[in-house]
């Protein structure tokens, strides 16, 4: 099926009101329990030698034999360690309900890596930061702001900031790496402020993020003024915003960059989305071979392109019980190849309902094309493309046989904790 939308303009969401973080005080969580101690050899008054010690005295408890994680300057001979990874990667079906790892939610420290409550500042560019569980309750849990950092095999729960803050630095490396909003709100309520996102990089370009789970935040990972972006294997669960924060990604003049490999889940009873991928004012942005499920928002859709992101592409996606929209762009030369669209809602699930009156694709400008797509038990039968009159192509087919590809599911070693 193939009809336009009765002939009414489509009310969607531009987003406005994107600007900069907000000033979050960093305020060290005293601790009994814990010490940081990081000598840099850059650093005026350091005497000691260029290799840095974190030293941590963990809580009595089984799990507390976990060996004293070091921070080391290492060159890179890649964008990505060649250490070991202690994060796997699986495909499962979709359904209606998360098949990720649940949570790690404990307190208690993680086998492998050492406790700490104290934030973690950079020191020196090339710095290793690794093996650490971190629990920060107020301020941002972990700060770069040098060249090159690499931060890996690390679990990060943060509460009153953003759980990894990038600013001013090139080069960083985030991997086997997962990021929790520890202290979420409850139900389809948005988070009490846009500024605890899991993971924010600003003016920090060519940033590599693999292997990572964010979970629970504002918005999973938010790049600012940070072109060159290289987003792999990443995988989101229930963000909270408030508006103008509730994406699992969004590139906000970030062009030049890439997400692929992934996978976003939004509990409609218990998060407050708003576009679940978001390219704002980032030309040449590729968005590749992922899985986008559930979207209680009025007017947040699947993949968003608007402001100025011309040349972007959206390749292999596909897109679950989205209501407001699966793929949607306000920009020029944008194309969505082989892009699906599957059980679409065109109801109220507690936040009203959906603007578009259950749209899938919006053309909202010239030079955008549609190939190789299809939908599978649309929300509304009668508004799959609009406006089709603006688009190169849209080749969009109805599919009824067709099923969700799996999708991934990074692991890490103390997922299986005892």
């Amino acid at each position: 099926m193939r009809s336009k939308n009765s002939g009414k303009e489509m009310h969607w969401k531009h987003s406005d009101g994107l600007k900069g973080p907000g000033s979050n005080s960093e305020t060290a969580a005293s601790s009994e329990t814990s010490t940081v101690t990081t000598e840099a050899s850059t650093s005026p008054d350091s005497t000691s030698s260029p290799t840095s010690t974190v030293t941590t005295e963990v809580p009595t408890s089984p799990a507390s034999t976990s060996p004293t994680s070091t921070v080391t300057t290492e060159a890179p001979t890649s964008p990505v360690s060649t250490s070991s990874s202690t994060s796997t990667v699986t495909t499962e079906a979709p359904d209606s309900t998360s098949t990720a790892s649940p949570s790690t939610t404990s307190t208690q420290p993680a086998p492998g890596l050492t406790y700490t409550t104290t934030p973690i500042h950079s020191a020196y560019d090339g710095q290793v930061i690794e093996n650490l569980d971190i629990y920060v309750t107020n301020g941002d849990a972990v700060t770069i702001t040098h060249d090159n950092v690499i931060l890996r095999n690390v679990r990060i729960h943060h509460v009153n900031g953003d759980g990894v803050s990038v600013s001013g630095a090139t080069g960083v490396t985030i991997e086997n790496t997962e990021v929790i909003n520890a202290d979420p709100p409850a139900g389809i309520a948005p988070e009490t402020s846009p500024n605890i996102n899991n993971i924010i990089a600003e003016n920090s370009p060519n940033l590599t993020v693999h292997n990572t789970t964010v979970r629970e935040g504002s918005t999973g990972i938010y790049l600012l003024n940070s072109p060159g972006a290289d987003l792999s294997h990443v995988d989101g669960y229930d963000f909270h915003g408030p508006f103008p924060r509730g994406q699992f990604v969004q590139f906000n003049n970030s062009g030049n960059s890439s997400l692929t490999d992934f996978y976003a889940f939004n509990d409609p009873a218990n998060s407050h989305p708003e576009d679940i991928v978001s390219v704002y004012a980032s030309p040449n942005t590729t968005i590749s071979n992922g899985v986008i499920d559930g979207n209680n928002s009025q007017t947040g859709v699947g993949v968003m392109f608007e402001n100025g992101s011309t040349g972007g592409s959206v390749l292999n996606v596909d897109a679950i019980h989205q209501a407001n929209g699966a793929f949607s762009s306000y920009a020029s030369d944008v194309t969505f190849d082989d892009t699906r669209s599957f059980d679409g809602i065109n109801a109220d699930q507690g936040r009203g309902l959906p603007s578009s009156n259950g749209l899938i694709w919006n053309v909202s400008s010239g030079g955008v094309s549609i190939l190789n797509s299809t939908y599978t038990d649309p929300g509304n039968p009668n508004n799959i493309v609009w406006d089709r009159s603006k688009a190169v192509v849209a080749d969009v087919q109805e599919d009824p046989t067709a099923t969700p590809m799996a999708h991934i599911d990074n692991q890490f070693a103390w997922d299986y904790a005892v």
